[in-house]
């Protein structure tokens, strides 16, 4: 028998590595080399003219925890978060419902994938269009009704609702998702819960819940860290207005850093808000950590 000579490079484990090594140096150098070099911002007065500035310690940090506009900023951005929550199960049962269609799936596939693809800035701007009080839609529907028009975005009590809701009204690519993963969901459990005599909701509650619970869990950890780091429509829609009603915390760090170019502060807020989303991934991924199965 021929005896085959292999070198270093031609074992498996080596091609995995030279293939993976041009995405890992990427990674490495457009990820986490900047946070790297924030959390190391965090601790100067930065100077932009003459770079890193004074080393100030904690001193950021300090300050931080007595801004009492940074007090303000996190209360403003937990309650966009608390209303974002409101339209978490909307995609969900648009899955079911999907799920349950046996002719013209494309179709309604397709009708609930294309406001995704649509850019972020298009749908905010046009939103912006239905929220103006003089001529914007959503006020001629409420004229035509009989109704008060309203200030929608120039309303302390409503410009943070007016920042979620057109996320409810394009659930679309997240219900794709949801529909994926009950289309995994072996068809031989829902024969044997028939034969069992088990109805619809029993079949939904014992069966199709609990297998996309970690699906469930996936989205809910992406939409939070979405939701806390909610930047374009605050910064479109009102600017933080109306008397900073609406002004969270990733566009305070955007005003400190680039606006008043206080980099040091900036990036102490950025590194805070990163810790806590760090904790709270960590508690989401313990809390759904769950076997369907158990």
């Amino acid at each position: 028998m021929q005896e085959k000579h292999y070198s270093a490079f031609n074992k498996p484990k080596w091609a995995a590595v030279l293939f993976l090594l041009p995405g890992i140096l990427t990674f490495l150098l457009f990820r986490y080399y900047p946070m790297v070099k924030a959390i190391i911002m965090s601790f100067y007065d930065y100077s932009i003219m003459n770079p890193p500035g004074k080393f100030v310690g904690l001193g950021n940090y300090t300050r931080a925890l007595q801004d009492p506009m940074v007090n303000l900023v996190w209360k403003n951005t937990a309650t966009i978060v608390g209303l974002s929550l409101l339209g978490f199960f909307i995609p969900i049962i648009l899955a079911v419902l999907l799920d349950e269609v046996r002719g013209g799936n494309v179709v309604f596939r397709t009708i609930y994938i294309i406001p995704a693809i649509m850019p972020a800035m298009v749908t905010i701007v046009l939103w912006k269009w239905f929220y103006n009080p003089d001529y914007g839609l959503l006020n001629i529907i409420r004229q035509g009704l009989g109704a008060q028009p309203l200030g929608w975005l120039n309303d302390p009590k409503l410009a943070k609702l007016c920042l979620v809701l057109p996320g409810f009204f394009a659930p679309g690519y997240t219900a794709l998702i949801y529909l994926a993963a009950l289309q995994g969901i072996p068809k031989s459990m829902y024969e044997a819960a028939i034969i069992d005599g088990a109805g619809y909701w029993q079949k939904l509650r014992y069966i199709t819940l609990p297998r996309i619970v970690p699906m469930m869990g996936i989205m809910l950890i992406m939409g939070l860290i979405g939701a806390f780091q909610m930047f374009e429509a605050p910064f479109v829609y009102t600017g933080g207005g109306p008397l900073n009603s609406t002004k969270v915390v990733a566009l305070y760090i955007y005003e400190e850093a680039f606006n008043f170019y206080r980099m040091g502060y900036g990036t102490t807020m950025a590194v805070m808000l990163f810790v806590f989303l760090l904790v709270l991934t960590w508690l989401q991924v313990r809390f759904f950590k769950t076997d369907p199965d158990s």
